[in-house]
């Protein structure tokens, strides 16, 4: 299900532009895809934090009657990483397969943790491919049987009838290192206690 997001065309471009937008308490941004030009758009910043809360993929950009669904493609923050100050859109149909960077949920705590190794999680996002009504808003990934020097790459998430995983399946997820070892005495030093 799309959530519903009023947008405004704005013809004003560029750096002082979008300072007034965030000034007035909206966010500005862009409407590109579906070979269709780009539009300058700006949206309430409170409309926007709601639909980050909700974790929906899809939104159905409202504007002069007209309704556009679209997924988000990009966010910019502040320095700070706090406030939003840009947004792209991709245009998309619920017909055409489209592909989007999904979360990775680690779960579990691998065994091999018990014997001194350490989890060194290598990717947090995989790229899927699927018709935008199939994204789903994470993949789960267990990792609990890990043991020491263990790994688990793209081709190990098992497959769906819904999306295809699009990064290449030896790509590494997660490894399990094994424990670094104390610094032992050099021969030097034992010489010395001698």
């Amino acid at each position: 299900m799309s959530v519903p997001l009023s947008i405004k065309q704005r013809s004003l471009i560029g750096s002082n532009a979008c300072k007034r937008v965030r000034q007035s308490g909206d966010v500005p941004g862009v409407l590109y895809g579906e070979k269709k030009e780009s539009l300058h758009i700006q949206f309430s910043n409170e409309d926007f934090v709601t639909y980050q809360r909700q974790k929906d993929r899809i939104l159905a950009l409202q504007m002069d009657g007209k309704e556009q669904e679209a997924i988000v493609q990009k966010v910019q923050y502040d320095s700070f990483g706090d406030e939003v100050v840009h947004v792209d859109f991709l245009r998309i149909s619920s017909d055409k397969e489209i592909t989007v960077p999904v979360e990775l949920d680690f779960k579990g705590t691998p065994k091999g943790i018990q014997f001194g190794g350490a989890t060194n999680i290598r990717l947090k996002k995989v790229n899927v491919t699927c018709l935008p009504s199939d994204i789903p808003k994470s993949i789960t990934v267990d990792i609990s049987g890990l043991d020491i020097s263990e790994q688990l790459r793209v081709k190990d998430l098992g497959s769906s009838d819904k999306y295809k995983v699009a990064n290449h399946s030896e790509t590494m997820l997660v490894i399990v290192r094994p424990p670094r070892k104390a610094k032992g005495k050099t021969a030097a030093e034992g010489e010395e206690e001698k």
